[in-house]
């Protein structure tokens, strides 16, 4: 017979020391029963007017287009050096 020394039983009990700090799960209804007198009034938004949604739409497409330009030329940078690379490299 063969035997594994005390490797086996240290890896049971590392196992069963590991499992005693885990603790206990809750259930999903026990982790929200702190939070049944936790209630709050809706959120209230105020109504947006045409002119601030056309300006907020023209700021949105102004950093979209700039977040654009910014990303191609990031790509092209970094692309460039690739290629730069293997050309001096060849």
């Amino acid at each position: 017979m063969h035997s594994f020394g005390g490797q086996v039983q240290a890896m049971i009990n590392s196992l069963k020391a590991n499992k005693a700090l885990r603790g206990k799960r809750k259930s999903g209804k026990e982790l929200l029963e702190g939070y049944a007198g936790n209630h709050r009034d809706p959120l209230q938004f105020k109504d947006a007017t045409e002119k601030e949604i056309e300006n907020f739409k023209q700021a949105l497409h102004v950093r979209r287009k700039r977040e654009r330009i910014r990303n191609f030329v990031i790509y092209l940078v970094v692309f460039g050096g690739v290629i730069l690379a293997l050309y001096l490299m060849f």
